[in-house]
């Protein structure tokens, strides 16, 4: 694969193309006009210096939170001859690579540079641009590899939390800072490596994004023009695949994607975890509960490795190995895993929570399917008024919690209670979800079996 480093000289039109007739140039269109196949893309990082995607890593599965750009690859010789750098083109911006920086106060005019990227501008932003390569694996959990080009945003100060590019004993690192009163670290994103208390740095400029190599891989639909990985089209099109209800093609396109994303971010970035998780749902949704649920635990112990048991999306993957067990058949294994994971999931997001009251109403089916019918009907007697304090009376989840009370209630004998909430909940079901619609159908057709049976 060509990029214009491997080739010198070779592309003199680029100068030309950039240079000629104040046109706006963008990197999309340069790569059309010297029919280069696109080899590195960057990945910008949110203001700050953040990665994008540590929120709510799993049950976000389906929001897109990384955009992948094309860019290219500048041998210096052709770099336009008295061109500065960083130089602003068009839409694009042409960014220096330096090898070497000297300590002391940053200058850049007249700094010897290796070679040149060609970015989009949008997503690294305004400001004095220069980049440097990565050496080492001390940033992987922020998606910076060994290997990789950082983008930095030339600025003397940063604030905390803020992933900078900083000069400590006359050597350049790139680390998170971390300064509170008393405290100057600079911390790596890999548990590996233990953070760098510093006495004083001199910092050179915040990180706003990350280039690497495109990676070639076997297959088709997911290709970019080059032959390379666009993770960005090979996300939406497994996400379409998700939202047409493909659980094979969904399967196959997230595992290729999680592949890309390992090899790309490394194993323990958030895009990579759900990725994974991806996987897991998918190859469950595809007919294999057994090989879901496996996943899931091997997911579930990563994450607490790196989170702690407590942590939300640790909680929220036990919860899907239990549900994925009940699915493949076994009622009470299920229900036997929802009993252990309930009061973690109490104790770190409270009773209430809209996530922890979906997981008491499976723990309550289960327990009934499991043929503890009086079980189940305490649990649905605790769960609805909670249910409807915090979500409201009219709310889906309230429904189908009283439409299973009501249930519940028949199995055990009393018609006439039963009868009593579901000619309560129909009215407020119709409004609510419509006529049509599984609650409010079920809600009918049991009430009217029970007034048949009441009058004989």
């Amino acid at each position: 694969m060509k990029d214009l480093a491997e080739v010198p000289r070779v592309y003199a039109d680029l100068r030309d193309f950039l240079l000629g007739g104040g046109r706006p140039a963008n990197v999309y269109e340069v790569c059309d006009t010297v029919e280069l196949k696109v080899s590195y893309r960057l990945r910008a990082l949110q203001p700050g210096g953040q990665p994008r995607g540590t929120a709510g890593r799993l049950r976000a599965a389906w929001e897109r939170q990384v955009g992948y750009h094309p860019v290219l690859h500048v041998h210096p010789d052709d770099v336009p001859e008295g061109l500065p750098l960083p130089s602003q083109i068009g839409a694009t911006v042409l960014v220096p690579v330096y090898g070497w920086i000297p300590a002391g106060p940053l200058n850049l005019a007249g700094q010897a540079f290796e070679s040149a990227f060609l970015l989009d501008k949008r997503p690294v932003g305004d400001g004095t641009l220069f980049m440097l390569k990565v050496v080492g694996d001390s940033m992987t959990d922020a998606g910076i590899a060994d290997g990789n080009w950082v983008v930095v945003r030339q600025q003397e100060d940063a604030r905390n939390g803020e992933i900078v590019a900083a000069m400590v004993d006359d050597e350049v690192t790139v680390k998170t800072l971390h300064r509170e009163p008393g405290t100057l670290e600079l911390v790596p994103q890999n548990p590996d490596y233990k953070p760098i208390p510093v006495t004083e740095l001199t910092i050179l400029g915040t990180v706003v994004g990350v280039v690497h190599q495109a990676l070639p891989i076997e297959g088709r639909g997911h290709m970019g023009p080059g032959g390379e990985i666009d993770l960005s089209l090979l996300a939406e099109l497994a996400d379409a695949a998700a939202q047409a209800r493909d659980a094979a093609g969904a399967r196959q396109l997230y595992t290729a994607l999680l592949q890309a994303h390992q090899q790309v971010s490394g194993p323990k970035h958030p895009d990579t975890l759900t990725a994974q998780y991806n996987v897991a749902h998918w190859t469950g949704e595809a007919g294999n509960p057994a090989d879901a649920c496996t996943q899931l635990v091997a997911l579930r112990e990563l994450l607490e490795q790196f989170y702690g048991p407590d942590d939300e999306d640790a909680l929220a993957l036990g919860a899907k190995h239990a549900y994925w067990t009940w699915q493949g058949g076994n009622v009470a294994a299920a229900r036997d895993l929802y009993a252990a994971l309930l009061p973690a999931m109490f104790g770190a997001l409270g009773r209430e929570h809209p996530f922890v009251l979906a997981v008491r109403a499976q723990f309550a089916t289960c327990t009934a399917l499991a043929g503890d019918v009086i079980e189940a009907l305490r649990l649905f007697s605790v769960l609805v008024p909670e249910t409807e304090r915090a979500l409201g009376a009219d709310h889906p989840e309230t429904l189908a919690a009283r439409t299973s009370l009501a249930a519940m209630t028949d199995q055990t004998g009393d018609k006439a209670g039963a009868r009593r909430q579901l000619a309560d909940l129909l009215p407020l079901a119709r409004q609510r979800l419509g006529p049509r619609h599984p609650v409010t159908h079920a809600a009918r057709g049991n009430l009217i079996r029970l007034e048949q049976e009441l009058r004989r």
